[in-house]
């Protein structure tokens, strides 16, 4: 009904639009959840695995400079080889991890208003697009989950904008940012690096690969984490938030959702949930 006053029943799974109970929009995102966690369990593989042949082939040009056989041409032809079989696996994997990661934040952003959550500076479409706006995509992303983060903590029932800015977000997500962060300098710096010629550079090169496969591989962990982590919280507070409705004095409860074809004549309640002495129109809200 244009112009009417949209209230939240206290469980916040269904809202008053002036005529009728409409369910809220909450859709668990446990599936997408899977699917990002199983991607990135493969990436987190993946980057090990290129993490110790990194480490093989490092320890053939030490083996090399400290007087053993040398690494010959053909030798290194099969090292460029096996790197680059593993940089595609890896590259087709990132693709379908951006994915099913950007299918899970978009739920995840989509589901905060039915968890009570207010004032949101982040639509769902701009919670996933601003992770593909360069410069913007070092900050503004890590708002997001923090603010997603914080709409999802089951020990509030409800929250603005306001409420969110003293709730706690713990380690975890700036850990996680700051190791994302580091990681892409890092790419960043070795894209200038030249060409390694000689045995003792073509150690250091792949000695500062493996860290850097290692260094991936726990950014994927964490990230991991996070997406586990957060899909938790919001089906926790969905949960938690299932409580009986209260039924106003001298109307009948009713469990079902009202029929479409006979909306209610009620006029919406003029107090809001929290406010003394506040009624449900008749009837309450469905469970």
């Amino acid at each position: 009904m244009e112009g009417a006053q949209i209230i939240p029943s206290p469980d916040v799974r269904w809202k008053w639009d002036g005529a009728a109970w409409r369910p809220s929009p909450y859709v668990s995102g446990a599936i997408r959840s899977a699917y990002a966690t199983a991607f990135l369990v493969v990436l987190v593989l993946v980057h090990l695995i290129a993490a110790a042949d990194q480490l093989f082939d490092a320890s053939m040009f030490l083996f090399a400079l400290s007087g053993g056989q040398s690494v010959g041409d053909a030798d290194y032809a099969t090292i460029n080889a096996a790197s680059i079989s593993l940089n595609a696996v890896a590259l087709a994997c990132w693709v379908c991890a951006v994915i099913a990661f950007a299918m899970w934040l978009h739920r995840a952003a989509a589901n905060l208003p039915a968890l009570g959550a207010t004032q949101l500076r982040f639509t769902p479409g701009w919670a996933v697009g601003w992770w593909f706006i360069p410069v913007a995509n070092l900050v503004v992303p890590l708002l997001v989950i923090v603010e997603i983060w914080r709409a999802s903590d089951p020990r509030q029932a409800a929250t603005d904008r306001s409420a969110r800015s003293q709730l706690p977000i713990g380690l975890t997500i700036p850990i996680w940012w700051l190791c994302w962060l580091a990681v892409i300098a890092a790419g960043v710096v070795g894209m200038f690096v030249g060409t390694a010629y000689t045995d003792q550079e073509k150690l250091v090169l792949f000695s500062v690969g493996a860290a850097l496969s290692l260094a991936t591989a726990a950014c994927f962990a964490l990230t991991l984490a996070v997406v586990r982590v957060l899909d938790g919280r919001q089906q926790r507070k969905y949960a938690l938030m299932a409580w009986p409705a209260p039924t106003p004095a001298g109307a009948v409860a009713s469990h079902n959702p009202p029929a479409d074809s006979a909306p209610l004549p009620v006029s919406a309640p003029q107090l809001t949930v929290g406010d003394p002495g506040f009624t449900y129109p008749s009837p309450p809200p469905p469970r």
